[in-house]
């Protein structure tokens, strides 16, 4: 399929899940792909052989001040200018912790994946990417409250 024939995607949380899935969805549709995760990528590649020449793998924290921005321009290296789909695959939970016990290191990790991250990477691809001076372009987010709600959820009450 030609959905997505010659597009320029990131797609965060590529290694495993959703991410994974996504990345497989994006490649069967004809985009190229520059998948981003924390963790390793798995091997063997997942990814169909006769795709995997447009997918490029980054192997990065985005919690670290410099590596969006390193990030971005690395897939523009390695693909082309203008970034066409941004996708902000990559959550974390907090272990279903109740509000009282959970500790301010594990909430800062928390939303800084799950909220400061994605934010960060839509600035870039919207600027670095080309997005706004194209105006055109798809940035795909979970919805911000289905990210923060579960130690509301777990808290006594």
């Amino acid at each position: 399929m030609t959905l997505l024939q010659n597009k320029v995607a990131i797609v965060t949380g590529c290694s495993s899940g959703i991410g994974l899935a996504t990345t497989k969805l994006f490649i069967d549709f004809g985009a190229r792909v520059f998948g981003i995760d924390i963790s390793h990528f798995p091997s063997p590649s997942p990814l169909p052989a006769s795709r995997s020449a447009g997918f490029h793998f980054h192997q990065t924290d985005l919690l670290q001040p410099t590596s969006v921005a390193d990030a971005v321009a690395s897939c523009i290296a390695k693909f082309r200018p203008n970034i066409d789909v941004l996708a902000n695959v990559a959550g974390i939970m907090d272990n279903y912790e109740c509000a009282d016990s959970i500790t301010d290191a594990t909430w800062e990790r928390v939303m800084g994946i799950n909220v400061t991250v994605p934010m960060r990477l839509m600035r870039a691809v919207l600027v670095q990417g080309g997005m706004k001076e194209r105006r055109s372009g798809s940035l795909q987010v979970p919805p911000p409250y289905l990210l923060i709600i579960t130690s509301w959820i777990r808290s006594p009450g």
